[in-house]
């Protein structure tokens, strides 16, 4: 197999040699077509209460008026952006909805 193609509409999957499209020519889509269920469910992620006191500490230095800087590939301090402080922010939060309880 090369690949897999995976229907959003019925969260069915067949495979896929290389050669040969998601459909081939000759067949028209159904869901019939040699589709398996397979489970979408996403993974239990197990909470890691020291990343949660990282992203707590993060967003804490995030949400204060404390310039950050970064070092940059050579190694040279830059101040991040209002962006880049809103998307680690943003990072920081997503990892607290994970890790904490």
């Amino acid at each position: 197999m090369d690949y897999e193609v995976v229907s959003t509409e019925s969260s069915f999957s067949r495979e896929v040699d290389s050669d040969e499209g998601a459909v081939p020519l000759d067949v028209d889509p159904s869901q019939s077509n040699e589709f398996d269920q397979v489970d979408n469910a996403r993974p239990v992620v197990e909470k890691n209460p020291e990343f949660c006191e990282r992203a707590r500490n993060n967003v804490r230095v995030l949400d204060s008026s404390v310039q950050i800087q970064l070092r940059d590939d050579q190694g040279n301090l830059r101040t991040i952006s209002e962006e880049e402080r809103e998307m680690q922010r943003q990072r920081a939060m997503d990892t607290m909805a994970v890790h904490c309880d």
